[in-house]
């Protein structure tokens, strides 16, 4: 920490690389706005640097770090149980990265768990996280889960102050408050199940006039290509391009129910009182619904899905955030 330093820096996961490529996942430019958005609040006369969080931290970035005034690591599935074998955040190749990473001081602000979820974090991963984290902070992560685990495994400070994304988002509805005449849907790339996707889709169709696809990842609509389904309702399904811009304005400017399975395009509707129905295909949006409430069904759950679609309550728990925990978080900056 450089006290007379003129910005922070943020590991973002909205970076591609270096050279300003935008990430393939656009979730995580809907995690990074959000960050953005907060660390101008919280340091309003600093500058913001951000560097990639998906490409090996350089020795040019290893100096802007050393002389920032603080840096953040945001979002993303970035925590891990084998820095070794998963590498989610590549700081340095070689084997000895866990020993000499050549960064330290870093402060985590609402990554979760990725790669070795439920597994132990082996002994060179606690030494790479004790080596890179700042000591004298406490750190944001998005869920409990992942702030309890990393603490216990490591005796690193953590508290849960659930996704930056949810920060600003005021009330959600449970249950689908009006039958919106167009459905944003999703589909994930990288966790497929053709049987269960197909079902997802076949009722959208049968519930809504028009469905709009949006491709968060870079391979979805090649997946969406793929099923049957698509395949013989072309005509009922518009294709959205790849492109933030795009989905911002569609979820800006359009009455829409949102029902897929990525987690962040879900909460960008949430930020604007869409009804929403956030299908869980892993562990993550299951986490973070377990603290906030936010509507998360588990894929296999169609009857639950059904039952939404149709007015019904399947959620008995209110939308809450975990307020005392991400003032903590934030008033140690102060």
């Amino acid at each position: 920490m450089q006290e007379n330093a003129r910005y922070i820096v943020l590991i973002d996961p909205a970076l591609q690389d270096n050279d300003g490529t935008d990430s393939w996942n656009i979730g995580d430019m809907i995690i990074s706005e959000s960050i953005m958005d907060i660390l101008r609040s919280m340091f309003p006369g600093k500058e913001i640097v951000r560097i990639s969080s998906h490409v090996v931290v350089g020795t040019k970035h290893r100096k802007i770090i050393k002389e920032a005034f603080l840096t953040f690591i945001g979002g993303s599935n970035l925590i891990t149980s084998s820095i070794l074998g998963y590498r989610s955040f590549p700081i340095r190749d070689g084997r000895l990265v866990w020993l000499f990473p050549g960064i330290q001081n870093m402060i985590l602000f609402g990554p979760g768990w990725g790669d070795g979820y439920g597994k132990p974090l082996n002994l060179r991963t606690k030494i790479f996280y004790k080596r890179i984290l700042h000591p004298a902070f406490l750190h944001s992560l998005r869920d409990q889960y992942s702030a309890d685990k990393l603490m216990k495994e490591t005796g690193i400070n953590t508290i849960n102050t659930t996704c930056p994304t949810l920060w600003h988002v005021s009330e959600v509805s449970l249950k689908r408050s009006s039958p919106a005449p167009y459905c944003l849907f999703t589909l994930t790339d990288y966790d497929i199940d053709p049987e269960r996707d197909q079902l997802l889709l076949k009722m959208a169709l049968e519930n809504f006039e028009k469905i709009v696809f949006f491709p968060q990842g870079r391979d979805d609509i090649n997946y969406l290509s793929s099923l049957p389904v698509f395949q013989n309702n072309k005509t009922k399904i518009a294709l959205l391009p790849h492109s933030y811009k795009e989905f911002r304005n569609l979820v800006s400017t359009t009455d829409i129910t949102y029902m897929g399975t990525r987690l962040h395009s879900g909460i960008k509707c949430l930020q604007h009182n869409r009804d929403v129905m956030i299908v869980a295909t892993d562990q993550r949006a299951i986490n973070i619904s377990k603290d906030t409430h936010i509507p998360v069904c588990e894929r296999g759950n169609l009857t639950a899905i059904s039952r939404w679609l149709n007015g019904n309550d399947i959620f008995d728990k209110e939308f809450s955030l975990p307020k005392e925990g991400i003032i903590k978080w934030e008033n140690q900056f102060l």
